[in-house]
């Protein structure tokens, strides 16, 4: 199962401050923080968290995970190739543009295990089901996605089940 948690908080000044977001967010995943066993960020290419210097994704799921008092892992997931920004991929092939671009890292005990998927921006949910999908095949007993914007959408704070 996968459930979309999203809360829109733009960076101030051109700071990203992990802090400032999860704030906003922890307050709404606390209900569920007991069926969470790790909380994970998408990862990025390497090559584009090298151009970058930094995975937001990675910043917003350590701070994520601090505040929840939950365990963080950010090696579990890998993204294996580049699959380009799915904001700039016409809709029709975001699917086809992030399929088999994750694994699970090793052969970890995922069995029974609850999952938080941390994203910064949701847009057509390609990304979100490929890493949910590949955390499905090493065990994971149910993934949640934590986003901190939905592409296309004005503010929502509520969890969203999704069918």
């Amino acid at each position: 199962m996968c459930i979309p948690v999203q809360v829109y908080s733009p960076c101030t000044n051109g700071n990203f401050n992990g802090q400032s977001h999860t704030r906003k967010l922890a307050p709404i995943i606390r209900p569920i923080a007991p069926r969470i066993d790790r909380v994970i960020p998408v990862p990025l290419y390497w090559i584009r968290r090298f151009q970058r210097g930094f995975n937001q994704n990675d910043i917003l799921a350590r701070e994520l995970a601090k505040s929840l008092e939950l365990q963080y892992d950010r090696n579990l997931l890998k993204r294996t190739r580049h699959t380009g920004s799915q904001a700039r991929t016409p809709e029709a092939h975001r699917a086809k543009n992030v399929a088999g671009a994750f694994r699970v890292r090793g052969r970890p005990d995922l069995s029974e295990s609850g999952i938080l998927l941390v994203d910064d921006v949701l847009t057509s949910g390609s990304t979100a089901q490929e890493c949910a999908a590949a955390l499905k095949r090493a065990g994971a007993r149910e993934v949640w996605i934590a986003t901190f914007a939905r592409a296309g959408l004005v503010h929502s704070s509520k969890i969203i089940p999704s069918n």
